[in-house]
């Protein structure tokens, strides 16, 4: 999915970091599905290491499942506004739940702090039944 939807058209505008994790997780690989925290657990540590690399930058996490059909990181930053973060929001399974898929962030020890307690938390109730957690 990365060279066929998020590619070609994020590589016209952005600056692509891809990371890959090596070993499925979950062996469904199905949303909140066993494994679906460690995946998870995994992402933000990934984003930690994002925001320190680009501190004072706006940028741009996305699952590679989205497809960039023109231009949108002007857009983006006008939405953060003076705010650190932006998430989409779960409502297919009727919650509010932030999205971890795609967002936007500005780069920060605020927002790098935010991912740490996120990360620990995570790990914590990163083997209990279930698959979301209530951050």
């Amino acid at each position: 999915m990365f060279k066929e939807w998020l590619e070609p058209g994020a590589e016209k505008e952005y600056k692509i970091n891809a990371i890959a994790f090596g070993q499925q997780l979950s062996d469904s690989g199905e949303y909140r599905l066993a494994g679906w925290r460690e995946t998870q657990y995994n992402k933000v540590l990934s984003w930690i290491d994002a925001v320190k690399e680009n501190m004072g930058e706006v940028i741009v996490c996305s699952d590679v499942d989205v497809n960039f059909l023109k231009p949108s990181y002007d857009y983006f930053k006008e939405l953060l506004h003076s705010d650190d973060i932006a998430f989409q929001t779960n409502r297919d399974d009727g919650s509010d739940k932030i999205c971890s898929g795609f967002f936007i962030c500005r780069c920060s020890l605020q927002t790098q702090n935010f991912f740490e307690v996120v990360a620990k938390r995570l790990k914590a109730i990163m083997h209990e039944a279930g698959a979301a957690s209530s951050m």
